[in-house]
């Protein structure tokens, strides 16, 4: 069975680029995430993006999906006719779930004796009335023996379009569940399509385990990107980050740079969560840390707590601010003399910080990571966005399809919104921007949209 999935999570990789690829974005916009890649030099832009592409999803998410499979079908193989014979594993809506579901199956062995199910679609069909059989066709009873079968669904968003015939694709899923236990379902699924599911056709109730993806802790981020920290050498710049904490006063009030009062709560409350946890070290005299082996100190420890913070959790909003968060800065004489001082106190020399040929000299830095301010947006903005979060991603037909209005009305808006880089689009596909899902989900939130509220 390895080989099976394997082959699906190099399926999913190759056929669908702008899900997969972590740094894929809008070809015809300027993203904070470019334009600090595009600051770079060449090849460590280059070098950057290729770690990051490379980089596999967080292995707390990849071990959570082992373990919880591995005892749900151990539980299921002992009774297939009277235990639970699914898991749905439901993350962020702007998260690659198919990726992270693929990489957990690619390297899960049980017994190795099931055989796959696989519904192998790169979207949904185009006729929301054809789900429903095709899904029939592809996932529909056989001749296999109760317990030796599993039926692989790698993104539910693909199986129906939020309007009356669309749903009926879940319809027949929701009955399979129940009366096909001869098969063992394995699901992912957007958190917020899950929840509207739920809510309208109580698909939950139909399910047997769910699995919530959990929000990954500051820790859990450091330990992830370290090692992309370490192999292209970035150093934190702690003057900005210890003037954004411990500066943050009356004079950020008078900000421009915040477009709502939204945004600046989201700030505040952001700025005050890491003077709480580090209210000590705060006030402490800042110590330059040059060693590369204590890249996980004081310093690095409030980036990725703001990092947790500002992201909520979601490695796919972590992963783009953390990227438009680096910069390259050339390094004049008088801080090279200073560098140099730094550097002699450790075991290391001044290549490791900065570039020496040709002169001026440059080093990578990280500064405090920030969210994009949310733009403004009209109520019929945000049916349009909380639709494409229900369904991950919808070519334009599709969403007008879904939202029951006129194609030309609604790619207007679409064009709107991607200038202001809320949306982006790759060929007729759209979705989210990640780096605008943490406040646009309290902006939903606080609009009455079904989505979960932030903790």
């Amino acid at each position: 069975m390895a080989t099976i999935v394997g082959q699906l999570r190099d399926w999913l990789v190759k056929e669908r680029p702008f899900r997969m690829e972590r740094l894929e974005k809008d070809a015809a916009q300027t993203s904070d995430v470019e334009a600090s890649l595009s600051a770079l030099p060449p090849e460590v832009s280059q070098n950057l993006t290729a770690l990051i592409d490379e980089l596999p999803s967080h292995p707390s998410d990849v071990e959570a999906i082992q373990e919880t499979l591995s005892t749900a079908v151990a539980r299921w193989k002992k009774n297939p006719a009277a235990t639970n014979n699914s898991l749905t594993i439901v993350g962020s809506p702007v998260s690659a779930v198919a990726r992270i579901l693929a990489e957990g199956l690619a390297d899960w062995s049980d017994d190795n004796d099931l055989s796959i199910n696989l519904l192998d679609w790169i979207d949904r069909p185009a006729e929301p009335t054809e789900i429903s059989s095709k899904l029939q066709k592809i996932l529909g009873s056989d001749d296999a023996e109760a317990g030796s079968t599993m039926a692989i669904i790698p993104n539910l968003s693909w199986c129906f379009l939020r309007t009356a015939e669309g749903l009926n694709g879940i319809d027949y899923l929701r009955d399979s569940l129940l009366s096909d236990r001869r098969k063992f379902w394995v699901i992912g699924s957007g958190q917020v399509g899950f929840q509207y599911l739920n809510c309208i056709l109580k698909l939950q109730a139909h399910c047997g385990e769910v699995l919530q993806l959990p929000r990954l802790s500051s820790e859990q981020l450091k330990v992830w990107l370290m090692p992309i920290i370490e192999a292209v050498n970035i150093r934190l710049d702690e003057d900005s980050i210890q003037e954004r904490l411990q500066h943050f006063g009356a004079e950020h009030l008078k900000s421009s740079s915040f477009g709502t009062m939204t945004d600046l709560l989201d700030e505040l409350n952001t700025s005050f969560k890491a003077r709480l946890r580090n209210l000590k070290e705060a006030i402490l005299p800042v110590q330059q840390d040059h060693d590369s082996s204590s890249n996980g100190g004081f310093q690095w420890k409030d980036y990725f707590e703001r990092l947790a913070d500002l992201s909520d959790g979601v490695s796919t909003v972590a992963l783009q601010l953390f990227v438009a968060s680096i910069y390259y800065e050339k390094v004049d004489e008088d801080t090279k003399d200073e560098l140099q001082e730094a550097v002699d106190t450790t075991d290391e020399t001044l290549e490791d910080y900065v570039d020496l040929d040709p002169p001026p000299m440059h080093r990578i830095i990280a500064k405090l990571p920030k969210l994009p301010t949310l733009p403004h947006l009209e109520q019929n903005d945000l049916y349009i966005l909380y639709s494409l979060l229900v369904h991950g991603d919808l070519t334009i037909a599709a969403l007008a399809q879904s939202l029951g209005e006129e194609q030309q009305n609604v790619n207007d808006s679409i064009q709107i919104m991607r200038g202001k880089g809320v949306i982006e689009q790759q060929a007729d596909s759209i979705k989210v921007n990640p780096m605008h899902y943490p406040r646009l989900k309290r902006r939903l939130a606080s609009n009455n949209f079904i989505i979960d509220s932030p903790s």
